[in-house]
């Protein structure tokens, strides 16, 4: 385990580190002087930044395209460079204010986890609890894509498919209507027939 706290609060740090343990079996405080590379650092900032400004000076006198586009590449790779070296004087920074803490941790003895006939039992739950919160997961994901893609897309095809079908059982209905009215004329056409030939004609039944 490794974690970073302030440089001036290490020894607080360590020392609460230290109460929470049943035992400290080993501790190395160690630490690196980088004084003379910062000071370094700060050496060929300077000397960078001079030298851009000189530059930056040349371009304003230049005349000839040629010339310009010379400084121009010069400049860039110069301001490069700074960039380069103050984000090194930065990670220096950073490093200086902060220390590194490593942590070994072992389990004691008493509180080993339990095991019976080769069976750890830790280890089942824990298998189980991951495959039941797998488990959960994979349900989740399938309820969010029913709901959010698969149902609408359901509903979306079926729209026209209802649509379909309400204008077939209409015309449907509409063909069988008109059958059930010609029925309906043809028969009364036919008893109206039958019902004047089955009456005689008015001479005979005066005579």
């Amino acid at each position: 385990m490794q974690f970073r706290v302030p440089a001036d609060r290490l020894d607080e740090a360590l020392s609460q580190i230290k109460n929470n343990a049943l035992e400290v079996r080993n501790e190395s405080i160690s630490g690196q002087d980088i004084t003379a590379d910062y000071v370094d650092l700060q050496a060929r900032l300077r000397s960078l930044e001079s030298a851009e400004s000189q530059l930056e000076e040349m371009m304003q006198d230049a005349q000839d395209m040629t010339d310009v586009i010379n400084i121009f590449n010069q400049l860039t790779d110069y301001r490069q460079q700074i960039e380069q070296v103050k984000g090194q004087m930065q990670y220096y920074e950073q490093a200086v204010a902060l220390s590194s803490v490593n942590i070994t941790l072992l389990a004691e003895e008493g509180v080993l986890p339990l095991e019976i006939g080769g069976w750890k039992l830790g280890r089942e739950t824990r298998s189980a609890i991951q495959d039941l919160i797998y488990f959960l997961q994979g349900f989740l994901r399938f309820m969010i894509r029913f709901f959010i893609y698969f149902l609408p897309v359901m509903l979306f095809s079926l729209i026209p498919i209802y649509i379909i079908i309400v204008i077939l059982r209409f015309i449907w209905r509409m063909i069988r209507g008109k059958d059930r009215l010609s029925d309906f004329f043809t028969a009364n056409t036919w008893q109206l027939r039958r019902r004047a030939a089955e009456t005689p004609p008015a001479e005979d039944a005066e005579a």
